[in-house]
């Protein structure tokens, strides 16, 4: 390796290490945009606070100055509760006054079949809080907010050892969950019945065993919901979706060290952008699409685009759509490395695009469509070094493949073997080539010229193999792209470093 190169890596290696920490939300104590996180939390001890009217404000000795208005709140702050087995350690019901809380230190609410469901901090039809550098431990819920709750920002917080971190029921909306940590035990933040119109950034969500965030849409739908570089790490599912869940956008997340699925949805997911996230080392899929019970409603109208998938036991992106479809989906820009099974599989998903993904060292299919799945567009792809074909097209018809770029897949070289196909279609009923145009297989270029600069190899189709007589009869000269040879070395020392700024950090805490 020159010079030259050598410095090119290093450069954007620290910019990799960089921008991934600062997604991470990782910083050195005190730059951390709040000096908040500075003060000590709850050291005056106090009884369990319960207001349950905006009357009841006044009457509390738990409110240390404020008058409920927007520029001068209720403050309930700097107080340790032990709520010894309540339901709550502060309880405010029925309000819409100004309040903030902060500073405090909440725990042993253990009482969960309570009217508060066993909560730290439990918000019941309230609107207008604002909770801000709260620790909250060991209770079922760190921070509950329930029926029709609104205008309330958790931040700076806490949330450590609880059964789930925070939970949002019954139609709460128009909630801000920003820069928290949450840390054990089984789910980091649930959703379920309506919630809706909900920002989650820049939390940093480890070791649950469940679920990092997850919304659950079987009662009512989940909706409008943006988790945007959060930091989710160590837990079973990073991100999980079940039933009916819309119009998300589900943007530059990491996600890591998953026991099962890095991203998983079933059943009526539909209309939501899932971008620019970096998934690693899950135990399962990187994004798990699973329709796979005869009750599911499907997967539609979804954007899954420029993420970053690798190291996955599974696949790098399933689609299933044996039950309720998966169709006109586009699955655009990701770059899937080492996954432990096909880069991108799709089982009964149809009139869908997947477009300008480059897919590398799979230990299977770069491609799998399997099961009827039919009328796909596949094109701008880029297929390398894949143990099996690159694409492996079964029991499925009416799929337009072109402008993709294939190298040294299922054992193939730098010269053309007749006898080794790149791609396998087992029923010929598929289009290998589009407008007089078709794939780059780097096999045959390295064996054949275009004389006649029209971009078209010379008097010669690519087989595919299938025994259907397939073939692509427009080969290109030319690939579409580049190989990306140093975007995962990258993005691998970007992760190890980050590794390294975690724990460091979850000592210094």
């Amino acid at each position: 390796m020159n010079k030259k190169l050598s410095i090119v890596l290093i450069i954007w290696t620290a910019i990799a290490v960089i921008s991934l920490a600062w997604a991470l939300g990782i910083h050195t104590p005190g730059i951390n945009g709040s000096s908040s996180q500075n003060v000590e939390r709850g050291s005056i001890p106090h009884s369990t606070v319960r207001i349950n009217s905006d009357a009841e404000f006044s009457s509390s000795d738990a409110v240390i100055s404020g008058t409920g208005t927007a520029g001068d709140p209720y403050i309930i702050s700097g107080w340790e509760i032990d709520a010894h087995g309540e339901d709550a350690a502060i309880y405010i019901g029925n309000t819409s006054s100004y309040v903030l809380i902060k500073d405090c230190h909440v725990f042993n609410a253990t009482n969960s079949a309570g009217y508060a469901r066993g909560s730290g901090i439990a918000l019941y039809s309230s609107n207008h809080i604002l909770v801000e550098n709260v620790t909250s431990e060991g209770n079922p819920n760190g921070i509950w907010i329930s029926t029709y709750s609104s205008s309330i920002n958790i931040s700076n917080s806490m949330l450590v050892d609880n059964g789930i971190g925070i939970s949002l029921h019954f139609r709460a909306s128009h909630l801000e969950i920003f820069n928290n940590r949450i840390d054990g035990k089984f789910t980091g933040i649930r959703m379920d019945y309506g919630v809706n119109n909900i920002t989650a950034e820049k939390n940093r969500i480890y070791n649950v065993t469940d679920y990092g965030i997850e919304m659950l849409g079987s009662l009512e739908r989940i909706s409008n919901i943006t988790l945007e570089r959060n930091t989710i790490r160590w837990t079973g599912y990073g991100i999980y979706m079940l039933s009916e869940n819309a119009y998300h956008r589900i943007i530059g997340n990491i996600i890591s060290n998953s026991s099962n699925d890095g991203i998983y949805a079933k059943d009526n997911v539909h209309d939501n952008t899932i971008e620019n996230n970096t998934i690693l080392y899950p135990e399962n899929c990187g994004i798990n699409v699973d329709n796979s019970d005869s009750s599911d409603k499907g997967f539609n109208r979804n954007v899954i685009a420029n993420n970053d998938i690798a190291q996955t036991t599974s696949h790098g992106i399933l689609i299933n759509g044996r039950f309720g479809g998966a169709s006109h989906n586009r699955i655009s820009g990701n770059r899937i490395n080492n996954s432990g099974a096909s880069g991108i599989y799709l089982y009964d998903a149809t009139d869908n695009r997947i477009d300008n993904n480059t897919l590398e060292y799979s230990r299977e299919y770069g491609l799998r469509i399997y099961g009827y799945s039919d009328s796909n567009i596949i094109d701008g792809n880029i297929i390398i070094h894949t143990r099996f074909y690159a694409i492996y097209l079964l029991s499925s018809d009416g799929n337009e493949i072109y402008n993709n770029s294939f190298y040294y897949n299922n054992g193939t070289g730098d010269v053309y073997d007749p006898s080794n196909s790149q791609a396998y279609d087992s029923s010929g009923n598929n289009q290998w080539d589009h407008g007089g145009r078709g794939n780059y297989w780097h096999d045959l270029a390295g064996s054949y010229t275009d004389g006649d600069d029209d971009g078209i190899l010379d008097g010669v189709s690519y087989p595919i193999a299938g025994g259907k007589g397939a073939a692509d009869n427009y080969p290109l000269a030319n690939p579409g792209g580049d190989i990306p040879e140093l975007h995962m070395i990258i993005l691998l020392l970007a992760l190890t470093a980050i590794t390294i700024i975690s724990i460091m950090n979850k000592r210094i805490h």
